[in-house]
């Protein structure tokens, strides 16, 4: 069992008055260029000494200051927990709380027993700070590097999609549970699953499938999943990217929502590897 132990989230009135002072600061920005992100620390790592797994991720903001939240990062030796969130609404105040909802899932990971225990823990927080009609949906997953095995839980958002060599594109799973931070819910449940050598999954925010053209029609699923499909003979590091840059090209000069992915992909062994 892991130690509970106190931390800054605990800290209703400070989470509070974070929101607050990240509503007087687009308030204070109105007719400026505000640069804030949910990942102020830049790229992220992309574990160059780990075999067993490839990992990265692509962003796109509307609007110079994003809602959308993605991240990963190890909870054990062999077990990386990844994610993707995207908080309702836009602006500083969005983009305040995905930097908060990602220091406390990195927190909370630290000491839960499970991806729906960490979401369950989010949500009391966030329901408690009573934050008004912020928001947000998330997809947590912890992921086995070694034998790719899958945990995930999934509050309110669009289903990932796994990827094939084969060029098979499906869904993976559905929600477990509500969206974060409005209802009670007393436990977020789980499920499990395993990728196999070569399979990719794609975590994506629904400013992805509901990127517009200039002619008002949305990008959708079927046109999401032919491109993922397309693009799945190169290297993941590459893969997001171009994802996003055909959503760029899509949408044209409509630009209402961000829209974010995240692609980790279980290698195959190679000779002589313990993988």
């Amino acid at each position: 069992m892991k130690r509970k132990t106190d931390n800054l989230w605990t800290d209703l009135d400070a989470l509070a008055r974070l929101a607050r002072a990240g509503q007087s600061a687009e308030r204070a920005s109105k007719g400026a260029s505000p640069v804030l992100c949910a990942d102020p620390e830049g790229r992220f790592p992309h574990f160059p000494d780990r075999r067993e797994f490839d990992i990265d991720c692509a962003g796109s903001a509307a609007h110079g200051v994003t809602g959308d939240l993605h991240d990963f990062f190890f909870v054990s030796d062999d077990v990386l927990a990844f994610l993707i969130a995207d908080v309702c609404g836009k602006g500083v105040p969005a983009a305040v709380l995905t930097s908060v909802t990602r220091s406390m899932v990195r927190d909370i990971s630290s000491v839960a027993e499970s991806p729906g225990e960490t979401l369950t823990r989010v949500n009391e927080i966030l329901r408690n700070a009573e934050l008004g009609a912020m928001y947000l949906t998330i997809f947590l997953a912890w992921y086995d590097t070694r034998s790719g095995d899958l945990r995930y839980s999934n509050a309110g958002h669009p289903a990932p999609y796994r990827v094939r060599d084969d060029g098979e594109v499906k869904p993976l799973g559905e929600a477990t549970g509500s969206i974060l931070g409005i209802l009670n819910v007393e436990r977020y449940a789980e499920r499990a699953d395993r990728l196999d050598p070569g399979d990719r999954l794609v975590l994506y925010t629904d400013g992805v499938t509901e990127a517009r053209g200039d002619d008002g029609e949305m990008l959708g699923h079927e046109r999401l999943a032919q491109l993922l499909k397309q693009h799945r003979s190169e290297r993941v590091d590459r893969y997001c990217d171009s994802i996003v840059d055909a959503v760029r090209r899509f949408g044209g000069t409509q630009r209402d929502d961000d829209a974010t992915l995240l692609a980790l992909m279980r290698r195959r062994a190679t000779p002589g590897s313990s993988t």
